[in-house]
């Protein structure tokens, strides 16, 4: 069951109509009252057409300033909902939003395993985009790493991922962006994904017969480790060659990469 976790707000403007570009919407939530291991704070907002509240895009949680933002063309009426997750049980459980993505297979052999969760209406999601902490939360679990429940970056202090980045940062397996900030809200990319993944299985060696079109695009800190994923099949690339190491990395490919990186 979903949770009200803030007040419902009518925003309105002087002319009916939409927005030429989105407009981001930021509310405040009840910090107190939501659940502090929950990835799944989801800004909403009334449909009128369609008689319903439907999630806003591009989804942002500040835990720290106790609030969360999405993107939106039109004004309407606005509301935080806390998301139920539950783990589906038994390996192999069925979500009812996979048949036939490239990537059942892969969440259907990690579900019930406590390393992903589906949600609570039977989906998966398998294309949303995942957020550091999520992919960092995933990560450790499947790696069965522990935390000395040290304080790593100020702005973890009161995250629900804060076990497992202080966990995945004691074993070497994440640096954040400075000693400070390790901005597990923002959507993780294919190549942090895979720096995450060689420093967790320790590989170091140099690749130097991997080639993709879209190569020089990949950031400079992140070449080796994308080089070396690639090579052990880690990551694949795309279609024409292309390897997208700055796109956002989807649920799905998420699976398949821990999938891999621990078979």
């Amino acid at each position: 069951m979903n949770e009200w976790v803030s007040k419902v707000i009518e925003l309105k403007k002087d002319v009916s109509g939409k927005f030429d570009e989105d407009v981001t919407i930021s509310l405040k939530f009840d910090v107190d009252s939501s659940r502090k291991d929950s990835d799944e704070l989801r800004l909403y907002q009334f449909n009128e057409d369609l008689k319903e509240w439907v999630e806003l895009d591009n989804i942002v949680v500040d835990w720290l300033a106790g609030t969360v933002s999405g993107t939106t063309d039109h004004f309407s009426t606005f509301a935080v909902v806390e998301r139920k997750i539950v783990q589906e049980p038994g390996i192999g459980a069925a979500f009812t939003d996979i048949q036939g993505h490239w990537a059942e297979k892969n969440i259907e052999k990690l579900a019930g395993t406590g390393i992903v969760n589906g949600y609570i209406d039977g989906s998966f999601k398998p294309d949303r985009t995942i957020s550091r902490a999520e992919f960092t939360a995933m990560l450790v679990r499947a790696l069965g790493l522990t935390s000395d429940g040290s304080n790593t970056f100020d702005d973890m202090a009161d995250h629900w991922a804060k076990q497992a980045v202080s966990a995945a940062y004691s074993n070497g397996i994440i640096q954040g962006y400075d000693q400070r900030t390790f901005a597990p809200d923002d959507f993780i990319t294919r190549e942090q994904m895979a720096v995450m993944v060689v420093n967790a299985l320790r590989i170091n060696q140099t690749i130097t017969n991997r080639s993709f079109a879209d190569q020089d695009k990949i950031s400079t800190w992140a070449h080796d480790a994308v080089m070396m994923a690639t090579a052990y099949g880690i990551i694949t690339g795309y279609p024409n060659n292309m390897l997208k190491p700055k796109s956002q990395a989807t649920r799905a490919e998420a699976i398949t990469v821990i999938l891999r990186a621990t078979e």
